[in-house]
């Protein structure tokens, strides 16, 4: 017997495990494989933290309050937002951020007025809107070039002027020229600003030479077009001049490090879907002028009808609820309000919050699949106490008690160990790990949580993180003590966006500089049962094996060198044996020795391996290098020496080569298909399938099979299987029947 050892790096072949394939790594969405020259920067792990600092801004100064969504499966957009010294001058930031190199890219800014342009303004609530259609069309003349796009539906949609048009795909990651829209004369026509050029390659039939053929007026071509738009909400001095906002007709180009300049409505005339700022009013006079916040009815529209898109206020003075519809395309007053008819808005009754309702960048819309709001699109805010849900349903003119659902804060760990911070001030949902992150100020040594919306209110909140981040090292009921990490005075509020499981996380902080960071919380190995944010190995073969010992897990366990050394979350490993191929089998979790010696004699293992996100250095993801596994394999008896010259066909041949001094044990032949190690065949001599048999004369003649001892130096041992396929490259195995 003999103990081998396989080694298996994160360096192999991999897909996505939507994409199941055992022999390769499986990665989940957020899980990456991480490759460089230096060994130790070959990795399998979550994204790695990505961050930009207030200095790299661009518009040195910090923006309040930030969103974002997932552009393509590598790309997100996010957007931060201001209103410069209160004045009435609105700013958006503009940021890529690779989710597979984790840097952020700073694009640019645009500028605009709000719509009341007296009064100092304070920023609320902030949405970035993105929209895209999609279709066929015609290109044509306009004043001698290709500008004019003939196709069907572009105002019936509401698409505003200021968009980008892209051609030969309705997906907007595949298009490699944008146009911008200038003018949409009717339902049927528009106009963009740069001529339009669409070829097609043919060849020469004689020279074999290819051709760019101008196709640009002979057919319809497929089209994307592909719009931002950017709502928010603000107070001002003068309680009537503040409200909600809404710009539209922005694209990609607008955002540079200059700046473009977006005009308010009052600078165009009357018109809608232009490229402007509007001001969306319940009447002439504002009613809502203490709104707390912004939630919108998913930020991310793909082939949009145009017609509907919900945005959601709570004005914190009256406790009242407002229902905007965003695509509304009402009538505009002298005043330059918009002002929505009652199929456009909804207001509802005013109802008393326990505690002081959160009065900035407070709501969210989620369809949690979880508690009491599981499967029903819901309205998530804040009061300094308590977690509130109402469903959107509810949401609708005069409706009294409107929101259903309230959860008092009660902090992970056992009475007594961790205090209520009475400061929640922000909430955010990740739809990958379905889990809210409620944030809190934390000037006072708050922390803040990762949860569910729980069930009952008297229900423990989940996970404790960040500001300071403890660590709760208790089960339920039981008082122990908590370690800290002194992160707190440096913030003192904390917004962030989630996408796809990653959280861009915001500390708007003008003492110690702000800065924005992209953290895997949706990869936590909790969450995993649920969101597949895992490594999945390829299959391992382990021929000959005769019982498993351990597998050793190879990982970098810190980074950084001293003094300034930071510790890395754990990984955790899990192991099956069946189910391999078509991804059924169950995982066996294996304790932190990696234990397997109760595990014995299986021909093959694959390892799942789950990542700690929310551990005491939060933020910081495990790396895996790879993986050792190691078993005790089976070797041919020492009595027997396989024989080249008596295997032909498909008959296998031993000498014997040593006595037993006594009478042989039962004999045992296992065939390995050598390609792959997969086992063939198991017999033996005690209830034999195939045929064993003897020869004392060099392999001259046989006999049938006995198991008297060695008789001579030319006493053969041979073994015919009942039924073999053709072609196979076998491996023989002879031991004791065990």
């Amino acid at each position: 017997m003999a103990r081998i050892g396989i080694d298996y790096l994160s360096t192999g072949t991999y897909t996505s495990i939507d994409s199941y394939d055992s022999t390769k790594w499986n990665l989940g969405s957020i899980i990456y494989q991480y490759t460089s020259l230096t060994a130790s920067e070959n990795f399998i792990g979550p994204s790695k933290i990505g961050q930009i600092g207030q200095d790299e801004f661009g518009y040195l100064v910090d923006f309040n309050i930030l969103d974002s969504f997932t552009w393509s499966s590598t790309i997100d957009w996010v957007f931060g937002s201001y209103i410069i010294g209160g004045s009435t001058r609105h700013v958006v930031l503009f940021y890529e951020y690779n989710r597979v190199s984790s840097i952020y890219t700073y694009k640019g800014v645009i500028l605009g007025f709000s719509p009341s342009s007296s009064g100092l303004h304070t920023l609320r609530g902030f949405a970035a809107l993105y929209y895209t259609y999609t279709g066929s069309a015609t290109i044509g003349l306009k004043t001698g070039s290709a500008k004019r796009v003939t196709g069907s539906g572009f105002t019936t949609r509401k698409i505003a002027a200021g968009a980008r048009i892209g051609f030969g795909s309705t997906d907007p990651t595949q298009i490699t020229t944008w146009y911008t829209i200038d003018t949409i004369n009717s339902n049927t026509q528009l106009d963009t600003v740069e001529t339009i050029f669409i070829t097609e390659t043919s060849f020469d039939l004689e020279t074999g030479e290819s051709l760019e053929l101008d196709i640009t007026f002979t057919q319809a071509h497929l089209y994307v077009i592909e719009e931002l738009r950017f709502a928010y909400t603000f107070t001002n001095t003068t309680a009537t001049n503040g409200g909600l906002a809404l710009t539209k007709g922005i694209n990609y180009s607008d955002f540079t490090p200059v700046g473009t300049e977006i005009s308010s409505i009052d600078a165009i005339g009357p018109f809608d879907n232009r490229k402007a700022t509007y001001w969306l009013v319940d009447a002439s006079t504002v009613s809502n002028t203490a709104p707390s916040g912004l939630a919108v009815d998913d930020n991310k529209k793909i082939d949009f009808d145009g017609l509907t898109h919900s945005a959601y206020v709570i004005d914190s003075t009256s406790t009242r609820a407002y229902m905007y519809n965003l695509r509304a395309s009402d009538s505009i007053n002298v005043s330059y309000k918009m002002v929505l008819t009652q199929s456009n808005i909804a207001i509802t009754a005013a109802q008393t919050v326990t505690g002081t309702l959160v009065s900035s960048y407070n709501g969210k819309i989620a369809t949690a699949r979880h508690g009491p709001g599981e499967s029903i699109k819901s309205l998530y805010f804040l009061s300094g106490t308590r977690i509130y849900r109402a469903s959107v349903s509810d949401i609708i003119n005069g409706k009294t008690g409107w929101f259903r659902d309230a959860r008092n804060e009660i902090p992970s760990g056992a009475s007594g160990v961790v205090a209520a911070s009475g400061a929640l001030n922000y909430i955010d949902y990740d739809s990958l790990s379905d889990k809210f992150l409620v944030y809190t100020t934390a000037a006072s040594g708050n922390f803040s949580y990762v949860t569910k919306f729980v069930d009952d209110s008297g229900d423990r909140f989940e996970y404790n993180f960040l500001f300071p981040f403890r660590m709760i090292l208790d089960a339920p009921g039981v008082t122990s003590s908590s370690v800290s990490l002194p992160f707190n005075n440096m913030i003192t509020r904390v917004y962030s966006s989630s996408s796809g499981g990653i959280t861009h996380l915001l500390r708007p902080d003008a003492v110690q500089d702000g800065a924005v960071y992209a953290i895997p919380i949706g990869a936590h190995w909790e969450f995993a049962n649920s969101t597949n944010q895992v490594a999945i190995s390829p299959i391992i073969y382990t021929p000959n094996n005769k019982s498993f010992v351990k597998v050793v897990v190879n990982n970098i366990q810190t980074l950084g060198s001293e003094p300034f050394i930071t510790p890395l979350n754990d990984i955790r490993t899990y192991y099956r044996t069946d189910g391999i191929t078509d991804n059924s089998g169950e995982w066996y979790l294996l304790g932190p020795l990696g234990d397997l010696s109760f595990l014995n004699g299986s021909k093959s293992i694959q390892f799942k391996f789950e990542f700690q996100m929310l551990g005491i250095t939060w933020g910081l993801p495990g790396r895996l290098l790879g993986f050792t596994v190691i078993y005790d394999d089976l070797v041919i008896q020492a009595n027997h020496q396989p024989s080249v010259a008596l295997t032909t066909g498909k008959s296998f041949a031993w000498r014997f080569s040593a006595t037993y001094s006594s009478t042989l044990p039962d004999l045992r032949i296992r065939l390995y298909n050598t390609t792959n190690n997969q086992l063939i065949l198991d017999d033996n001599t005690a209830s034999p399938e195939g045929t064993f048999e003897k020869a004392t004369d060099g392999g001259s003649n046989w006999t049938a099979w006995d198991n008297s001892d060695k008789t001579n130096e030319t006493t053969y041992i041979r073994y015919t299987p009942s039924g073999l396929s053709d072609g196979l490259k076998i491996r023989a195995i002879l031991t004791f029947n065990t």
